[in-house]
């Protein structure tokens, strides 16, 4: 869907805002085609004023896709294909966690690559064209294998012939003193394609080593000073694709940070330091999110270092 994304501080925003001034700085808002402005709106509202599908037009279908993901997609397009009444539910936006990857190289029929938001676009406007019918901003919340009625929040019973389970993966949340607050504040799960114009000429650190830790320090590696991939286990091999550890292997900012995890976040409205801890060395380095001195502690002795480090640090799993 188009849109323009305005920061609360653009000083053209009262003029190219209808009803900026009804806000009085309670984001986010969202100003939708009209001139009506919802305030802090949650997902479900603004789909339903975007007129996205939020309600199942029928209480039977021959098949149920719940996940929105490309398995759900691709299902979702074979079944509407073959002429079956076929009802996808995704309780966020359709594309799941692959939709928010900056390149993927490994999928079929894309020799070159493609990002993630366009695959899911693109299987999106397939699956239409067969006339499936997509909800979003739905979960489903009972499934009864007996009788196959899958129940949605909200109350709604919908029955089904099949019922296909594609839930795909989500994010692991880190259990993290101060992360869930921060999140969103330099703190990002999947963020690559969202963040990267704000990165320019910064460090980051991503936690993780599966193929969208990978994917996304290739893509912020564009942009970034420096991008480290901050990973617990030994190596990259076990949990990420070949050629993309050997396209890292290539880009000169990138940097690998083995057996290391984040211990601490710190900041009040904004992530300020993060330490991260060396299992190798058993020693912990805190790093400040803007210029400043990096100090590494070492059980039983201290010792110092320096880093430049003007960074947003993004988090993905």
């Amino acid at each position: 869907m188009s849109y323009d994304w305005i920061t609360p501080d653009d000083p053209t925003a009262p003029e190219r805002v209808a009803g900026f001034a009804r806000i009085r700085g309670r984001f986010p808002a969202v100003s939708v085609h009209g001139g009506s402005v919802l305030i802090q709106p949650e997902l479900r509202e603004l789909a339903r004023r975007l007129d996205l599908t939020t309600a199942p037009s029928q209480a039977q279908y021959d098949t149920v896709i719940i996940g929105g993901g490309p398995a759900g997609l691709a299902a979702a397009v074979y079944g509407a294909s073959e002429g079956l009444r076929t009802l996808m539910i995704e309780r966020e936006a359709p594309g799941g966690q692959a939709g928010t990857s900056s390149r993927i190289e490994n999928y079929l029929g894309f020799p070159t690559g493609v990002s993630g938001d366009e695959l899911a676009g693109r299987a999106l406007q397939q699956a239409k064209r067969f006339g499936a019918e997509i909800l979003v901003t739905r979960a489903v919340v009972a499934l009864d294998p007996h009788t196959l009625e899958v129940e949605l929040d909200g109350g709604e019973v919908i029955g089904a012939r099949t019922i296909i389970l594609a839930t795909g993966v989500s994010w692991r949340r880190l259990s993290i003193e101060g992360f869930e607050r921060l999140t969103g504040r330099g703190i990002y799960y999947g963020a690559a394609r969202s963040e990267a114009d704000s990165l320019q000429g910064l460090d980051v650190y991503l936690v993780g080593v599966g193929n969208s830790a990978g994917q996304g320090a290739m893509y912020f590696s564009s942009y970034a000073r420096s991008v480290t991939l901050i990973v617990r286990g030994a190596t990259l091999e076990k949990s990420m694709s070949n050629y993309l550890v050997e396209q890292l292997r290539t880009k000169e900012n990138v940097h690998v940070r083995l057996r290391s995890e984040v211990a601490a976040v710190r900041g009040d409205d904004h992530l300020e330091s993060i330490d991260i801890h060396d299992a190798e060395r058993d020693a912990t380095e805190t790093c400040a999110a803007g210029r400043s001195t990096c100090s590494s502690a070492r059980t039983r002795r201290r010792r110092g270092c320096r880093r430049e480090s003007d960074a947003m640090r993004s988090a993905s799993s």
